[in-house]
């Protein structure tokens, strides 16, 4: 039984840790891309390095606004979902 635990744990841990190199390459991925592309209109690299860092100050308001409704849904689906959980907690 502990052989089984110990190995339970280190494949946990083997799968966090290719998850967390997922996320860390993509994320290097997009951030290389948008300079790339930045790069490629023409802006400055120091234009570029706002941009690739404060995606904020480059968005129009509408945009602005579907990111709020967006994250709202997505905060909304969590509670929903976490609500449920209770609830199927409590029937059993």
């Amino acid at each position: 039984m502990a052989r089984d635990n110990k190995k339970s744990n280190e494949v946990r841990k083997v799968k966090l840790v290719k998850l967390i190199i997922a996320i860390i390459l993509l994320a290097g991925a997009q951030l290389v891309l948008i300079m790339g592309l930045d790069l490629a209109m023409g802006t400055k690299v120091t234009n570029s390095f706002k941009h690739v860092f404060n995606t904020f100050a480059i968005m129009e308001p509408a945009e602005s606004i579907l990111l709020v409704i967006f994250a709202f849904i997505l905060l909304l689906q969590i509670y929903v979902s976490f609500r449920n959980r209770k609830k199927r907690k409590k029937m059993s």
